[in-house]
């Protein structure tokens, strides 16, 4: 899949499954995870994608269930059409998925219209609606319930989360965020505290966990899609909020948590514990500093704590 070609006699397959007919393909993206194909066919245009492989890659029955169950509920998501897990067909031994293609772009990191906002509120809100029992990276749906892999609220944030809090820190780790911030390491813990205890409540919901501006593709100053849902985990909801907060500010997450609460069944939610868990968020991402290539996000780990503290501290 390296290439920039396609296997022309897999596409007919695949789309004569639908009535279509493949007219051509070029790569679009390629990305940690997974390739994606632009694809025209005689009538419409497609996105597909070939997975990689890896333990990122959510499984597909599950993803499946995860987009079809929001599309159902009118949500900005995409649906898959077809996949490997539901057609027994791989391409080169690997996974893919089909859907449809949706055109417009990510908008600026911090820069959310109210329309967007409000409309990825919803979109949240509908998600943390599905069933799910236990903890972490989903293994299964059992009779319209997603099932997490861990049975400890713990062990679920250590599957998709790197260092977030203390308890999770072994054999004396000296988290990076607090050696560049030794001036606010008692205030940031003093966060991590709050995070910590409403972890260990067990409450949880499927989360998307990332969302960034570019899990977001908006057309017309309205939200197309929220894409992406390889990280999905079964976490408290506060950590797709605190991830709002953190990628996008605290105005924007004031728009977006205003059209969440009104439209959640849940009185499980706060303000406070969003910010909170913002700061476990940015200590993921120091943490994932020290990658190769990824330096830049304990900058933006940093910046976040700063004005963190000077929106939340006397």
């Amino acid at each position: 899949m390296g290439s920039a070609e396609i296997d022309i006699n897999f596409l007919t397959s695949l789309l004569s499954q639908i009535g279509e007919k493949p007219l051509q393909a070029s790569i679009f993206a390629k990305g940690a995870t997974c390739d994606v194909w632009r694809v025209q066919s005689t009538n419409r245009l497609f996105a597909l994608r070939v997975f990689n492989g890896g333990d990122r890659v959510l499984d597909g029955v599950v993803d499946a269930f995860i987009r079809s169950s929001l599309s159902a509920r009118g949500c900005a998501i995409v649906a898959p059409i077809l996949n490997s897990e539901t057609t027994g067909q791989s391409f080169e031994g690997k996974r893919w998925c089909l859907e449809p293609f949706i055109t417009g772009s990510h908008p600026r990191r911090g820069a959310l219209s109210q329309q967007i906002g409000r409309r990825l509120g919803e979109t949240l809100a509908a998600l943390h609606e599905l069933r799910s029992v236990e903890f972490g990276r989903p293994l299964q749906v059992h009779e319209d319930c997603i099932v997490g892999q861990k049975s400890n609220p713990f062990e679920g944030v250590a599957q998709r989360f790197e260092n977030p809090l203390p308890e999770l820190w072994r054999d004396g780790f000296d988290h990076p965020l607090l050696k560049a911030l030794p001036d606010l390491a008692v205030a940031t813990l003093a966060l991590l505290r709050d995070v910590s205890e409403r972890v260990r409540e067990g409450e949880t919901v499927v989360c998307h966990s990332d969302i960034h501006e570019r899990q977001l593709i908006c057309s017309d100053n309205r939200l197309a899609a929220l894409i992406d849902f390889g990280d999905a985990s079964i976490l408290d909801r506060h950590w797709d909020l605190g991830s709002v907060y953190y990628f996008h500010g605290e105005a924007n997450f004031a728009a977006v948590y205003d059209a969440y609460s009104s439209n959640t069944r849940s009185a499980q939610t706060c303000p406070q514990l969003a910010r909170s868990f913002s700061a476990a968020v940015a200590m993921h991402h120091s943490s994932r500093s020290r990658l190769p290539g990824k330096s830049h996000r304990l900058e933006k780990a940093t910046q976040h704590i700063r004005q963190l503290l000077r929106v939340t501290l006397p």
